[in-house]
C-alpha cells in the first residue's frame, strides 16, 4: 500500500503539489498563532518597578464568583486592598528588612507650554510617596527628596519633556486638582535608564500623596470582608476585623501593593514561603518573578494579555476553515482522479484499502508541509508582532518567541486536519460496488450525498438559531454571536456547494452564454458538466468573501450605530474631556458651575459592574451620575421608568439590551458585584435605549460614603450608592457636559476658552465631536479584529487561488483536443476566463449572502431593524474586485501554463 501511495503522488504532481501547499498554508498560521500565545504567555515587562523587591504583597484582583469547577474569575477594574493591619503583619516576618506601602494615584505634569505630560508611549503618570522610589529602585541624579508638601521629585525622562530642573516649579495635576509644586530633586533608575518605560513618576512626601490621591480609609473590599467575619476565626482574620472595624470610621493606612524588602542574607524564594505562611488567605497574593513584573506595570499586562488573547480563537477559527479549504483541495484531487480510483474498484480494491492509500497519501503531505509551514509562520508571526505593537495593542515587550511547541502544534494540527478532511473527501469514492465503478467514473450521478445534506442541513439550522439568539440578546453581546453565525452559514454552503452551484450556475452560464455565442457557450457548458470541480473552487471564493464582509459590514454598522447613538445621546452644548489624561479633577464640575452662561452642568463617571451575561457573571461598562441633572444634558430615551426613581437607595437604569436579555422590567431586582467586588442586589427603576458606547448600568452618583453598616445585606443595598462612588477609585470623572442657558451659548464659549487655558487637563468638545467619539469595547479592538480576519481572509485567498490552479492546470488533455480540433489558445484562454467568471459570479454571490445576513443581524441587535443599511461604499465593492481580479488572474496563469505543450504531446502523455 505505501508503494501504491508514493507511486500515486509521483504520477500525480500537480494534485500532491496543491495539497502540500494547502496545508502548508494552514500549518503556518495555526504555527504562528501558537507563537503569538507563547510569546504572549512568556514577555514581561522591560523594567520590573518593583525590581528591588524579594516579593510583592497585593490582593487578589479577581472576583471568585461559585465554586469548585463551577468556579468564575473576574477581573475587576478597582481590586481591594491590603489593611493596615495585614501591612503590620508582614513587617514582622523574619527576614524581612522593611514592607513599604505603595497605592499609585493620577499625577500629571504640565510643561511650561501648559500643555499635560503623559506617560512614554502615552502611558500613565503615576503619583507615589517618596519612600516607594526604594522598590525600583530610584536613586537621585540631582537634588534631594521631598520634605515639605509642596515639593515633588520627578523621573529624569518627566524632567526633561517638562524642561524642569531642581529648584523650578511645575504644574501638577491630580484628583484634588491643579496645583504647583517646588521640584526638590530628579530621579532615575539605578540602572541608569531616565525613568519607566511606560509610564511617568512622581514623587511626593507620604503625607502629600495620602492628600493627592484622596484615599479615605476602608474601600469596598473592606465591607465585602465584614460581611463573612462570623465565619473567619484564625489570628490573621481577627486582626484583619479589628483593622476593619478601625477602617469604618475612616482610618487611613489601606495599600494597592506591599513592597517586601529582603534582610541581607536571606533569599526571596525563602521570603516569599513565609510570608505565604504567614498570611495564609487565599485572598492574597504573593508576587515574584514575572508575576511581581505585571503587577507593577499593569498597563503592559494589560496589552500582554490582549494580544495573546486574540490569538487563540484565530487558530479555532483558523483550523475550522482548513477543514474545508484543505478538504476542497483533496475533493478536487479525488476527482480528478475519480477513474484510477474506479479501475482499482474494479480489479478488487476494497474500500478500505482505498481509504488507507489516501490517508497514507495525506499523512505524507502532512510531513511534507511541516516544516515549510512552521518556517512560513516564523515571519508571519513577526508581520502580527509588527502590526501589534505599531497599532499600540501590544507592548515592545511582546516579542516573538519560536521553539518546538509552535512546531509540534501546527505540525500536528495540520497532520488532524489533512487526514480529516482526506477521509471525508474520500468516502463516497471509496463505497462504490465494483460494477459501478467505471459508471461513475465516466461521470458521477450524485451531486452530493445524503449525510453530506444532512450534515449541512443542520449547520444551516444552527446558524439560523444562533441568528436568532443575537437578535433576542441584542447590543454588543448580540453582536459577537454574529461570527458564529457566519462560520456556520460558511460551514454549510460549503457543503451545500455543489447544489448552489448547480442552481446558480445556469443563470450566470446562460447570461455568459448570451454574451459570447462561442467560448461564452463552451464555458456554460464546461461549468454545467464539472459541478463538483466549479463548486470546489466557488466554495474557497465565497469563504473568502463571506469572511472579508463580515469583518467590513459589521464593523461599519457597529461603528456607524455607535456614533449615531452618540450623537442623539448628547444635548449638551459642550464637553469636557481629559486632555492626554485618564480623567477629570472632581473640581473641574465644580468650576464649570460657575462659568458665566452656563446653566447645567453635569459629570459622569465611568466604572464598571458585574452582572450576569449569558447565565455567567462578567463585567459590563457602567456610569455614575447626577440622576436630578443627567437628564438636561444626555437623552438617554428612557423606555420605562424615569431616572427620578433612580435617586432611591439601591436603584439603577439598565440599558435595553441587558434588560432585554433577562427579561428585566421596571421594579425588578437583581443581583451583581460593584467594581470593588463588593456584592450588591439592586432594583431596576429606569430602562434606557441609547446603551451603546455608553452604559448597561447607571448608577446614582454620590458625594458622600456611606457608614458601614453590620448586616451584609443592608451595607449591599446602601452601597448601591457609596459603593459605586469608591468603584472609581481614581476619583477622576469621564467627562462633564455643559449647557448653556437660552440665549449665552457665545458667552458660554468665550468663558470655556478661558477655562482650557487655567484647567491644563481639560479640553472643550462640541455635541458632535463628543458623540462621535463614543466608543465601545468592540471598537477599541477594531485593528485586532481587522488583523484577524485578514490573516483569515489571506487564508482562504490563497487556497482560492490554489484550487483555481490545480482545476485548470488538470485540464490539459481537454485543452489539447481543443486546440487539435482547431480552437485557439486565445479562444482557451477567453473560455478559460469566462469559466472563472462563472466561478467567481456563485462564490461572490453565496458569500455576499452570509455577509449581508450578518450586516442584517448587527443592525437588528443594534436598532431592532433587520434593514441592509450601512453597506460601507466603496470598501466593500473594492474587495470584491480584489478576489475577481485575484480569481481571474490565477486561472488565466494556469491556463497559459497548461497551453505551453504542443496538443500531441499532451493527448499522448498527460496525466493531469
Amino acid at each position: 500500500m505505501l508503494r501504491l501511495t508514493l507511486s500515486t503522488i509521483r504520477t500525480r504532481k500537480i494534485g500532491f503539489a496543491g495539497s502540500v501547499a494547502s496545508v502548508l498554508v494552514a500549518v503556518a498560521l495555526i504555527s504562528a498563532c501558537f507563537m503569538m500565545i507563547q510569546s504572549g504567555l512568556s514577555a514581561t515587562p522591560e523594567v520590573d518597578r518593583f525590581g528591588a523587591t524579594a516579593a510583592v504583597v497585593r490582593a487578589d484582583t479577581d472576583l471568585h464568583v461559585g465554586s469548585g469547577d463551577d468556579e468564575e474569575a473576574i477581573p475587576l477594574e478597582q481590586p481591594p486592598r491590603l489593611s493596615a493591619a495585614r501591612l503590620a503583619e508582614l513587617r514582622v516576618v523574619p527576614g524581612v528588612a522593611a514592607v513599604v506601602a505603595d497605592t499609585p494615584f493620577y499625577a500629571q505634569a504640565v510643561d511650561r507650554h501648559g500643555a499635560s505630560l503623559a506617560g512614554p508611549g502615552d502611558g500613565p503618570s503615576w503619583g507615589h510617596g517618596w519612600p516607594v522610589a526604594r522598590l525600583t529602585p530610584f536613586v537621585l541624579a540631582a537634588g534631594r527628596g521631598p520634605e515639605a508638601d509642596d515639593e515633588v521629585v520627578l523621573d529624569a525622562d518627566l524632567a526633561r519633556r517638562a524642561s524642569v530642573r531642581p529648584g523650578d516649579e511645575v504644574r501638577v495635576v491630580t484628583v484634588a486638582g491643579t496645583q504647583r509644586f517646588r521640584v526638590s530633586g530628579v530621579a532615575r533608575l539605578a540602572t541608569g535608564r531616565a525613568g519607566l518605560p511606560t509610564q511617568s513618576s512622581l514623587f511626593f512626601t507620604e503625607r502629600a500623596a495620602a492628600r493627592l490621591s484622596g484615599a479615605t480609609g476602608a474601600d469596598g473590599a473592606d465591607r465585602a470582608d465584614r460581611a463573612d467575619r462570623a465565619d473567619r476565626a484564625d489570628r490573621a482574620d481577627r486582626a484583619d476585623r479589628a483593622d476593619r472595624a478601625k477602617g469604618a470610621k475612616g482610618a487611613d493606612g489601606a495599600a494597592d501593593f506591599g513592597g517586601v524588602l529582603a534582610r541581607p542574607g536571606t533569599s526571596g524564594a525563602e521570603l516569599a514561603d513565609r510570608l505565604r505562611q504567614t498570611l495564609r488567605d487565599p485572598r492574597l497574593r504573593v508576587l515574584t518573578g514575572d508575576e511581581r513584573a505585571r503587577a507593577g506595570t499593569p498597563e503592559t499586562a494589560e496589552k500582554l494579555e490582549y494580544s495573546t488573547q486574540l490569538f487563540g480563537p484565530m487558530a479555532g477559527i483558523g483550523g475550522f476553515l482548513a477543514v474545508f479549504v484543505i478538504g476542497g483541495t483533496f475533493g478536487l484531487s479525488i476527482l480528478q482522479r475519480r477513474r484510477e480510483i474506479a479501475l482499482l474498484r474494479a480489479i478488487g480494491t476494497t474500500p478500505g484499502q482505498i481509504r488507507r492509500m489516501i490517508a497514507g497519501e495525506a499523512v505524507v503531505v502532512a510531513l511534507v508541509a511541516a516544516l515549510p509551514g512552521y518556517a512560513l509562520g516564523v515571519p508571519l508571526a513577526h508581520l502580527l508582532r509588527a502590526v501589534l505593537v505599531g497599532q499600540g495593542l501590544a507592548p515592545p515587550e511582546f516579542v516573538v518567541v519560536t521553539g518546538p511547541l509552535p512546531l509540534v502544534a501546527g505540525g500536528g494540527a495540520g497532520l488532524l486536519l489533512t487526514l480529516l478532511s482526506a477521509l471525508t473527501a474520500v468516502r463516497q469514492a471509496a463505497r462504490v460496488r465494483p460494477a459501478e465503478a467505471l459508471q461513475e467514473a465516466a461521470g458521477p450521478r450524485r451531486v452530493m450525498s445524503v449525510p453530506r445534506l444532512l450534515f449541512a442541513l443542520v449547520m444551516l439550522a444552527g446558524g439560523a438559531a444562533v441568528l436568532a439568539l443575537s437578535q433576542h440578546l441584542g447590543g454588543e453581546v448580540g453582536v459577537a454571536f454574529l461570527a458564529l453565525v457566519v462560520i456556520l452559514f460558511i460551514g454549510a454552503a460549503g457543503l451545500l456547494s455543489p447544489v448552489l452551484t448547480r442552481v446558480l450556475e445556469r443563470p450566470a452560464g446562460a447570461v455568459v452564454g448570451a454574451v459570447t455565442r462561442t467560448t461564452g457557450w463552451l464555458a456554460h457548458a464546461n461549468s454545467a458538466a464539472a459541478v463538483r470541480r466549479v463548486s470546489s473552487a466557488a466554495a474557497a471564493i465565497m469563504i473568502s468573501v463571506a469572511m472579508a464582509g463580515y469583518a467590513l459590514l459589521v464593523t461599519a454598522v457597529l461603528n456607524d450605530t455607535s456614533a449615531a447613538q452618540g450623537r442623539e445621546r448628547v444635548v449638551a452644548d459642550r464637553v469636557l474631556v481629559p486632555r492626554n489624561g485618564p480623567g477629570l479633577p472632581p473640581g473641574v464640575a465644580d468650576a464649570a458651575r460657575r462659568l458665566p452662561g452656563a446653566e447645567t452642568v453635569s459629570a459622569v463617571r465611568a466604572t464598571s459592574f458585574v452582572s450576569y451575561v449569558l447565565g455567567t457573571p462578567d463585567v459590563v461598562p457602567a456610569q455614575l451620575v447626577d440622576p436630578a441633572t443627567i437628564g438636561k444634558v444626555l437623552d438617554l430615551r428612557v423606555l420605562e421608568g424615569s431616572f427620578a426613581a433612580v435617586k432611591e437607595a439601591g436603584t439603577v437604569a439598565v440599558s435595553r439590551t441587558h434588560a432585554g436579555e433577562h427579561d428585566w422590567h421596571v421594579g425588578s431586582r437583581f443581583h451583581g458585584w460593584l467594581a470593588d467586588g463588593s456584592p450588591v442586589d439592586l432594583r431596576v427603576g429606569a430602562v434606557f435605549d441609547r446603551g451603546l458606547g455608553f452604559a448597561d448600568v447607571v448608577f446614582p452618583r454620590t458625594e458622600a460614603r456611606t457608614e458601614a453598616r453590620t448586616e451584609a445585606r443592608t451595607e449591599a443595598r446602601a452601597g448601591a450608592q457609596a459603593g459605586a462612588q469608591a468603584g472609581a477609585r481614581t476619583g477622576l470623572d469621564s467627562a462633564v457636559l455643559v449647557r448653556a442657558r437660552p440665549g449665552h451659548a457665545d458667552e458660554l464659549d468665550r468663558a470655556l476658552a478661558a477655562f482650557e487655558r487655567e484647567q491644563p487637563a481639560v479640553r472643550a468638545l462640541d455635541r458632535e465631536e463628543y458623540g462621535g467619539a463614543a466608543e465601545t469595547s468592540i471598537e477599541r479592538n477594531i485593528t485586532g479584529t481587522y488583523l484577524v480576519l485578514a490573516v483569515l481572509v489571506s487564508f482562504t485567498a490563497v487556497s482560492l487561488v490554489n484550487t483555481l490552479v490545480m482545476g485548470t492546470a488538470a485540464r490539459t488533455r481537454e485543452f489539447a483536443l481543443l486546440r487539435a480540433v482547431g480552437a485557439s489558445r486565445r479562444q482557451i484562454v477567453r473560455m478559460i476566463g469566462w469559466e472563472t467568471g462563472i466561478v467567481l459570479a456563485i462564490g461572490v454571490v453565496v458569500g455576499t449572502v452570509i455577509a449581508c445576513v450578518a450586516l442584517a443581524g448587527a443592525n437588528g441587535a443594534l436598532s431592532g431593524s433587520m434593514m441592509l443599511t450601512g453597506l460601507p461604499m466603496p470598501l466593500y465593492p473594492l474587495v470584491l474586485a480584489g478576489v475577481a481580479v485575484m480569481g481571474l488572474a490565477s486561472g488565466l496563469l494556469a491556463a497559459g501554463m497548461a497551453l505551453l505543450s504542443r496538443p500531441m504531446d499532451a493527448l499522448g502523455g498527460a496525466r493531469e
